[in-house]
């Protein structure tokens, strides 16, 4: 689940606490991932009814991979959500298809 990875604008590692943190990484909070460093092609692909991954979250992640992040595409199913993704029967037509010419792209 990406929620707990992705609040106020950052995409951090995980957070083990405030002490937790500080055995783990040194600092009170978990360091952002270097988002520059990626050069893989990437996709985010969200829907309208997802309670864990906004719009405004998705293109702001876009944003910050900068030339790696190749596109946004949001689902056409207005009731698919978070789970759908994994579990949803539409999954193949809504999303896997488009994954896989994706992947054929590149």
């Amino acid at each position: 689940m990406c929620k707990p990875y992705i609040s106020e604008c950052h995409f951090r590692q995980y957070d083990y606490g405030t002490k937790g943190n500080e055995l783990h990484y040194g600092q009170k909070s978990p360091p952002d991932y270097e988002l520059d460093n990626i050069t893989t092609p990437v996709y985010l692909i969200y829907s309208q009814n997802d309670w864990l991954v906004t719009e405004k979250n998705t293109i702001k992640l876009c944003t910050k991979l900068g030339t790696a992040c190749r596109g946004t595409i949001m689902v056409s199913d207005f009731s698919f959500n978070h789970l759908d993704f994994a579990y949803g029967t539409d999954a193949p037509e809504l999303v896997y298809r488009k994954v896989i010419s994706m992947f054929d792209r590149h």
